[in-house]
Formats: structure tokens, sequence, C-alpha cells
């Protein structure tokens, strides 16, 4: 009775809630969007804010993962260590050895085309836990900068991608993708423009005559290429924590425990504007979850 009360409140109060457009990447396409109902992603800084919020996000993610995961367990993951069954098991044993357990937040370099996972500390200090190249937006297609965040993961290999006529193909991903939301000064968060960060199989593209194969460079159309998804979702979901497993018909998925902002830039001087940006958001965010409980 009390999880269901929450998500009574949580669905009632619709400024908060990640309305999704439809999924399609690297060729414009477009498919339904998933099944699962919109996830809180209020964005989220600082000790009190991550604790307030990653509370919310797990207890919504459980609810919605225990009613979505009809299918049964998630196929196996070879990036997964043999002794679990599922990323879930992971994140949970080997975040715990993971000291200090804190936020995280990547940062995509668009002029060295790195990616860097940081851990943020409570003391608003950080430290780089995985660093990579990665192929990011070619000269007409580039990947744009801002702020964006990340709430879910898709860290099996059967997830789907989706071709303008809605065929689905398999392996394109390598088994990791990440859709990357967009919000808004009060805190609403979008699908961007069918951008995501994730692995890259060229082989199973249905045009791959046509589709440049390379994962670091510019060459994508628009989305984050990760030349290793095995090591990427190892380290994300060690640091930031997943909840229990759901699919919907893009493949199997996990809920972030805490939402991860991801940070595209340039130089020094847009990351210190993307500082303030966020702050300003989260306070707008903190009062809008903090008025769903008042009520």
């Amino acid at each position: 009775m009390c999880i269901r009360a929450v998500l009574l409140l949580l669905f009632a109060c619709s400024p908060l809630l990640v309305s999704y457009s439809s999924f399609a990447e690297e060729q414009g396409g477009t498919i339904q969007p998933p099944q699962a109902p919109a996830q809180v992603t209020v964005r989220s800084f600082g000790e009190q804010a991550g604790k307030a919020l990653g509370f919310v996000s797990t207890l919504l993610g459980q609810a919605l993962a225990n009613r979505e995961d009809s299918a049964g367990r998630p196929p196996y993951d070879p990036c997964l260590p043999e002794a679990y069954g599922n990323w879930r098991e992971f994140g949970v044993v080997e975040g715990s050895l993971a000291e200090p357990r804190s936020a995280a937040r990547i940062i995509i370099d668009r002029d060295n085309f790195r990616l860097y996972l940081e851990r943020v500390l409570p003391d608003g200090s950080a430290e780089v836990v995985y660093q990579t190249e990665v192929a990011l937006g070619q000269e007409e297609t580039p990947t744009p900068e801002g702020q964006f965040l990340i709430n879910h993961v898709y860290c099996y290999p059967d997830v789907l991608f989706f071709t303008p006529e809605h065929e689905k193909v398999a392996t394109l991903y390598a088994g990791f993708m990440a859709p990357l939301l967009a919000c808004d000064e009060n805190g609403n968060c979008r699908r961007y423009r069918e951008l995501a960060i994730h692995g890259f199989n060229a082989a199973a593209h249905p045009d791959s005559r046509h589709i440049r194969p390379e994962t670091v460079g510019p060459v994508s159309n628009g989305c984050v290429r990760l030349p290793d998804p095995c090591a990427f979702k190892r380290h994300l979901i060690r640091l930031a924590g997943v909840g229990p497993p759901g699919r919907d018909e893009r493949g199997s998925y996990h809920w972030l425990s805490t939402p991860v902002d991801v940070w595209v830039v340039s130089n020094q001087s847009t990351a210190g504007s993307l500082v303030e940006q966020g702050l300003r958001r989260i306070g707008r965010g903190l009062e809008s979850l903090l008025g769903v409980f008042s009520r």
C-alpha cells in the first residue's frame, strides 16, 4: 500500500515525469515508445539531494521492473563475470566494494573524442574511474554540446536497433545502449534527438556498406559509440548501481539507482557554464519533488 501511494502521488504530478520520444538511432527512423512508464528524473547533485532522489528512483524502478519483467530473466551476457546472473547482482556486490559509494558523472570531450566516467564525491570533488576514446558525430551531424542525463540502460545482448521501416536489427548495439535525455529549467526531461551512448557492430547494420564502422573519431550521426561496451557498463553499473531487470520491445534493461549526468563539452569554460545551469535546475527540481511528498 505504501509503494502504491507513492506511485500514485508521483504519477499525479505530471511535470516531474519524463515524456519519451520515439526511438531510432543512426538513421533517424522512429518506433513506438517503450512500454515502461516514465520515471522521475529530477536533477540531483549533492549528498542530500542524491539520497532523496536515489530513494525515489530505486522505489519506482523496482515497482516498474517487477511489473514489466513478465518475460523472465534477462539473457546471458558474456560481459558479466561468471559469478553473477544479471547486472543487478553485479552492481550490488561490486558496488559495495567500491568506496566511497557516490554519484557518477560522464564527461564527453568533443575536441579529443574521449569519454570520462567520474566518481563525484560528497564534497563536490571528482575522480576519473574509467576513460576511453569514442566515436562522435561527423561534420554534417555533430554530437551536440550540452548537459544531458541517462536514467536507464539496455545492457544485455538482446537490445535491438530499429530501422526507419521499423525492422528489428539484433547485435548492432553490441549489448549496450543508454538513451540521452535533455532536461529543461523546470527539471522536465525528454529523449533528445534519438541520441544515445552505445556499442556499435557495423557489420550488423542493414546498410553497412554506407555506414562508417569506426568507434573512434568523427564518424557517427550524432550518437556516442563505445569501442568497448563491456568495460564501460561494468564501470558504470559498479559506480551508479541499478534496480531489478525489466524488459520492453527494445530489450532487457535496468533503471539506474541514481540518474547520471552527461556533459558534452569542447573546453573547460563550457564545463563551468554547465555546472551553473545544472545547479539552477537542481533547485527547481528539488522544490517540485518535495512538494509531492508534502501534499
